[in-house]
């Protein structure tokens, strides 16, 4: 910028601007007016807190989402509030990097720097906007700063995903410190001009003061090496001619610098009339002469046509070379010949110097440069040449821009290709990211020409999309591999079949190791019709339009989710909110989508665009909200106790008085408002002119359940164990009941025309009353059923209800007022439930993060195939090729070890199982329960496979019975021992499986509850839990033999010895893996393994060991090094991991069990144990007091 010269005036102008009110000040001119040489010098000056400069065809400039990225972490650069007030932001990750880390900020220390990772590929920039930009500065009340967007008119070419579409809406924030805009762009640019009406604009060359010497100041400078007199006339001539427009000034004066013979005659030398006279003379100078035509066909054209096609930074000069077929020293020399139209930037990539010389090349012109052979040129080397590795640095250009040149190319097709090889969609993702990737296969679908193809990428996007958030949480970073790993196994449907073998061709290929699904038992009934995947955070609500063809979703995310639930196709993704939502509903006659969030914030959007339409804010928070019955309107309930009524157009209106506690539930109709608070009180408006009636009180907890039940009338229960019927009309009570057994109610459910009234409550039971006069009809139950939401369906035919202790949906017949069937398929507890207005569908919503939909006619209490609940233990037996599985559904499952086929099943066992050892004994299963019982289960070729009812039948064979539960369990066979560890109590023990008396030793050393135990060898057993102690213990001596500490307490949830019992593998509460060696008694190794709590490890073979976290990934280790080979994200929290026969088994706490191999194999030995199993010559007498299943602690 040194021969930046004038425009003086433009900066007094800028700096009148500055002193007023105005936010956006648009800079506009022709082609070549100065408008970027003005922003870089503004930006150079310093003042501004962020200056972006948007570029056509480098989509990094462009898109909107980056752009909010970038001066998001600008804003933070420059003020230490506006970092702490973006560590708030909420759904984007927003890590602090230095010298301090997220968790780590307390106030007055000092944050250094702040990197934002927006992972919102498919949500509006103006909701990213509001949560990392102007949220930010409103909460660090910082001046407004100013922002510098250069060429908009090229940031306005993605429509309305653009720069200038965003702009358009932001710019209206007047609060104190919104952001203040200075924009540049070309002057009648449409796509600028109906944005922006009311911007204040100065125009480059007719807002010029008269006499003012921008340009010749300008040429004065740039004609410095010619003679002053000759100089003077230059200047004269070419800024008379020039129209204020200075790209013409440039290149006219380099001409004459260039030529030195021509200075004698400034006078007469003959100029261009205009900037595109300017282009067509230099082409003209180039073909002028007869011997000069080959140079153009064989040199300028060609790399003219590959700058013209080129997109972002441009081509290097290599590369020009190679496409072309030109030598290098050729290329270099036509480069020369173009260098006063070019520019050469950041790793000497040469692009076109201004978008007006692209735009002349591309035109009709005597001078054809064939740009669409040099685009097929191009494509075909980069495919050519780069394919086969696509993450070296020469490949950024092509992994950037490959999948547009092939779309615009003569083989469209070969981008469907392109985005479907697995090698360059993990060069993508880790050099742009998932949204880039994204971006490309939502483009390429709606272009490619064949149906297929488009088929095939929509297919791959959606598989994408609902892994997307695996994808983005992986530490492992851009490992190879990682992508189709994911894919490998998320794909677990015919239809994307061909998904998963892509993947694993990519892993063969690559040869880097991987896991297959060798079987996997679904957890799901026959009922489930589809899921709805897509949301990155639980899921808290649903619901149905009138027509039970739509379902609207609400998250914890921050963003509710439009679905169609024929297809199960995402129509829309409205927000992010900056915090989790409270509820999603339809309003004004459907056309419109209510979101409301726990931080106050409402927003209405359209229901067909996604747009947003309204946005308000309650200050209190947001506790509930209830929508009217026509959707004209919605009352919000605040968390300090305030009831708002508000209609979408005007600013919501409070009814008072505000009561002393949060509210916790609305319900209203045309003649009364009812509100509930968390102090147990009931609060009356009239509807039509919110004249406050009085209050309803006799609750002492939170009202969790209220319905009105007909005219005046309403039901109501609380968290005291009360249900009270009461009379609206008189303000009274009319009957209070409290049942025995119940001393908490969670959900009440009605729907007008019921005769009866639902009740969720403790009692493990659903109570029906009748809903005129209060009577208790009957009492609901089913094993396992702790209900805690509840739904009728409109028909009043059928409810569902959902379990505390499980993820099963009970269905009950109204009419015999039985449980008919459940619905299982949840990966975690169940959160929300709805039935469509037909009463035909059911739709659930869980912790799992997904929408199920379900078909009523055909649940059923049978017919899948997995658990009904989280899989708690998992043992193999390879001498009987069985895998055994308990669950938090009552049940004890066997499988074949290769096939996954259903060998044992043990039913209504009770008591929780959380221990099992398969393997010990030849026609037994040993296993520890919640209550603390030793049993034994038969495994052998006589047991049956066919429910066996535990809870009516003869009991198992009890070894112990110990009253704490049993953690963990290890057998030694040579030594007829079994050690029990338990989790309330720091003592582990050992029992003789013999006979005689049972407790051998009781070994004491840990202070607090034991989690698992690890078999050493020379009949020692490792122990460790909640104390983060590792304790060893002699079982024969009864003696402890040595304590491994590491210093800092950190509690052991998993462990496992390695096969020779030369070193121990310990998971730990805060996210790290520790390598002891056992003989040396020391630690080898401390990783950071997991985002959250380890659960479980492996360690089946010397060199591999396996560990799964609450962050749902299982990983792979090569051990002792505890190198990372493998990892992957199993969409739900592995619970526990056994290997054996050449696989390792995961249980989920979704009741899924994954056999998987991994490829290469390895194999897996029985370790220092060996087959020595012990022969029961009769199972030990039943002794076992049977007592129904009680809740757990």
């Amino acid at each position: 910028m040194a021969e930046f010269a004038g425009r003086q005036w433009l900066f007094s102008r800028l700096a009148a601007w500055e002193r007023g009110d105005a936010r956006v000040l648009l800079i506009e001119g022709p082609p070549g007016s100065g408008k970027t040489a003005f922003a870089e010098r503004l930006a150079e000056a310093g003042g501004l807190a962020y200056a972006h400069f948007c570029r056509s065809g480098k989509t990094s400039t462009t898109s909107p989402l980056t752009f909010v990225h970038d001066l998001s972490e600008a804003l933070a650069a420059r003020d230490e509030k506006v970092r702490r007030a973006l560590l708030e932001a909420h759904p984007v990750r927003v890590n602090a990097v230095g010298a301090v880390q997220v968790r780590e900020v307390h106030p007055g220390a000092e944050v250094s720097g702040v990197h934002v990772d927006i992972t919102m590929h498919r949500y509006p920039a103006t909701l990213a906007y509001e949560e990392l930009v102007r949220k930010p500065l409103e909460r660090a009340g910082s001046t407004s700063p100013t922002v510098l967007v250069d060429a908009l008119d090229e940031g306005a070419e993605l429509g309305l995903d653009s720069i200038a579409e965003l702009l358009s809406q932001v710019v209206t924030d007047t609060a104190p410190g919104g952001v203040r805009f200075v924009l540049t762009s070309r002057s009648a640019d449409p796509r600028v001009d109906d944005r922006f009406p009311d911007a204040e604009r100065i125009h480059l060359v007719r807002d010029a003061p008269p006499g003012e010497r921008d340009l010749r100041d300008f040429l004065v400078v740039r004609l410095a090496a010619m003679p002053e007199r000759e100089r003077q006339v230059a200047v004269d001539r070419i800024a008379g001619a020039a129209g204020g427009i200075f790209l013409y000034a440039r290149h006219v004066a380099d001409t004459l610098l260039a030529d030195p013979a021509a200075w004698s005659r400034v006078e007469s030398v003959p100029l261009p009339g205009s900037l595109t006279e300017v282009y067509g003379k230099f082409l003209t100078r180039s073909l002028v002469r007869d011997e000069q035509q080959p140079a153009w066909r064989e040199r300028l054209r060609p790399v003219l046509a590959l700058l013209a096609v080129a997109r972002g930074d441009g081509l290097p000069e290599w590369l020009l070379a190679a496409v072309s077929g030109l030598a290098r020293p050729e290329a270099h020399d036509a480069v020369t010949d173009c260098r006063q139209f070019l520019e050469i930037g950041v790793n000497d990539r040469i692009r076109i110097f201004h978008e007006s010389f692209r735009e002349f090349l591309l035109s009709t012109s005597p001078y054809p440069l064939f740009t669409d052979d040099a685009r097929d040129a191009l494509c075909r080397h980069l495919l050519l040449h780069h394919a086969p590795d696509w993450r070296s640095e020469d490949d950024r250009y092509s992994v950037e821009n490959l999948p547009r040149h092939l779309l615009d190319s003569s083989t469209p097709g070969q981008a469907a290709t392109l985005l479907t090889d697995l090698a360059f969609v993990e060069a993508k993702i880790a050099e742009f990211g998932v949204p880039a990737l994204m971006r490309d296969l939502a483009t390429a679908a709606g272009e490619v020409p064949a149906a297929e193809d488009a088929g095939r990428l929509r297919q791959l996007y959606d598989v994408i999309d609902r892994s997307a958030y695996r994808l983005w949480t992986d530490p492992a970073g851009d490992r190879p591999g990682r992508v189709g790993q994911q894919l490998l196994l998320a794909v677990r449907d015919r239809e994307h079949a061909w998904i998963a073998e892509l993947a694993e061709r990519h892993l063969e290929q690559i040869g880097t190791p991987f896991l297959r699904t060798k079987w996997h038992v679904r957890s799901e009934s026959p009922a489930l019709l589809r899921t709805l995947a897509g949301h990155r955070d639980g899921v808290v609500s649903v619901t149905t339009d009138a027509s039970s063809k739509r379902a609207l979703s609400a998250s914890a995310d921050g963003t509710a989710r439009l679905w169609d639930i024929g297809t199960g196709e995402p129509l829309a993704v409205l927000g992010p909110h900056a915090a989790g939502l409270v509820t999603a509903a339809f309003v004004r006659d459907e056309t419109a989508i209510l979101t409301a969030a726990t931080d106050g914030s409402l927003g209405v959007w359209d229901a067909r665009t996604g747009e947003l339409m309204d946005w308000h804010d309650v200050e209190s928070g947001i506790a509930v909200v209830e929508v009217a019955g026509d959707g004209s309107s919605c009352l919000v309930g605040s968390r300090e106790g305030t009831l708002l009524s508000w209609d979408f157009a005007t600013a919501p209106d409070e009814l008072l008085p505000a009561a002393a506690s949060a509210i916790s539930l609305i319900r209203a109709d045309d003649r009364v408002v009812v509100a509930g608070t968390a102090g147990g009180e009931l609060h009356v408006w009239r509807a039509d002119d919110r004249t406050y009636l009085g209050v309803l009180t006799g609750h002492t907890d939170r009202v969790s359940g209220l319905r009105l039940v007909g005219q005046m009338r309403a039901v109501s229960m609380s968290a005291d164990g009360s249900l009270r019927w009461w009379d609206l009309a008189s303000l009274t009570c009319v009957r209070e009941i409290r049942p025995d057994g119940v001393s908490q109610y969670y959900d009440l459910a009605w729907v007008p025309g019921s005769p009866v009234v639902l009740c969720a409550g403790n009692a493990w039971s659903v109570d029906v009353y009748d809903v005129l006069t209060g009577d208790a009809l009957e009492r609901i139950r089913s094993d396992n059923l702790l209900p805690m939401v509840l739904a009728m369906a409109p028909d009043g035919t059928t409810a569902l209800a959902t379990s505390v202790e499980d993820r099963r949906i009970r269905v009950v017949d109204m009419a015999s007022r039985e449980v008919t069937g459940e619905l299982c398929g949840h990966g975690d507890l169940v959160d929300g439930v709805c039935v469509t207005a037909d009463s035909r569908l059911a739709l659930t919503v869980s912790h799992d993060r997904t929408v199920r939909v379900w078909d009523l006619a055909a649940a059923s209490g049978d017919g899948f195939d997995g658990h009904g609940a989280a899989v708690r233990a998992m043992s193999a037996a390879p001498h009987r090729n069985l895998l055994l599985s308990s669950s938090s559904d009552d049940t004890l499952r066997g499988w074949d070890l290769e096939t996954g086929e259903p060998r044992l099943f043990f039913s209504r066992i009770q008591q929780f199982i959380y221990a099992i050892d398969a393997a010990a004994f030849e026609n037994f299963a040993l296993v520890g329960d919640q209550r603390g019982d030793l049993l034994l289960f038969p495994t052998g070729d006589d047991a049956q496979l066919t429910a066996l009812d535990y809870s009516r039948g003869a009991p198992p064979s009890a070894i112990a019975e110990t009253e704490r539960g049993v953690s963990s369990i290890a057998v030694f066979s040579n030594l007829r021992l079994v050690v029990s560890a338990h989790w309330h109590d720091s003592d582990v023990r050992v029992w003789n499986l013999l006979g005689g008396t049972r407790l051998v030793h009781t070994l004491s050393g840990h202070t607090k509850g034991v989690w698992r135990l690890a078999v050493l060898p020379g009949g020692l057993v490792a122990s460790a839990g909640q104390d983060g102690v590792i304790r060893a213990w002699d079982v024969v001596a009864g003696t402890s033999a040595f304590t491994l500490s590491g210093g800092d307490d950190a509690e052991v949830l998993a462990l496992a010895a390695d096969p020779s019992g030369r070193f121990l593998l310990a998971g730990c509460a805060d996210g790290t893996l520790r390598l002891w060696d056992v003989t040396e008694r020391r630690e080898l190794r401390r990783i950071a393994a997991h985002d959250a709590e380890v659960i479980a490890v492996a360690w089946p073979s010397p060199g591999v060991a396996y560990s799964s976290g609450s962050d749902r990934r299982l990983v792979e280790w090569a051990v002792p090094e505890c190198t990372q080979t493998i990892a992957v994200d199993m969409g739900s929290v592995i619970t526990t991991v056994a290997a054996a026969g050449g696989a390792v088994c995961c249980g989920t706490l979704a009741g899924e069990v994954f056999s998987l191999t991994r490829v290469p194999a390895v194999e897996y030995p029985s370790g220092f144990q060996g087959d020595d199993r012990f022969q029961l010559p009769s199972p030990p007498a039943a002794r076992r007091r049977w007592l129904p299943r009680r809740p757990p602690a």
